[in-house]
This record gives structure tokens, sequence and C-alpha cells, in this order.
């Protein structure tokens, strides 16, 4: 079982899932920005 399983779980009894997509995908965003 990875820890991003566990984490998941987690987060299910808080937030929608898709609400953490759409964070990540935005967070992965920016940092790409930065780097480039």
């Amino acid at each position: 079982m990875s820890a991003w399983f566990i984490l998941e779980n987690l987060l299910n009894g808080i937030v929608d899932v898709n609400d953490v997509n759409i964070f990540l995908l935005e967070y992965l965003n920016r940092w790409r920005f930065k780097l480039f």
C-alpha cells in the first residue's frame, strides 16, 4: 500500500478528490513555470 493511496483515502473524508486533483495540477503548473 503506497503512501499516496493512504493520503488519498485520508483526504477523501475532508475534501473531494476532484478538488485535490485541480489543486495539484495548479501547483504543478506554477512550479513548471518557475523552472522555465
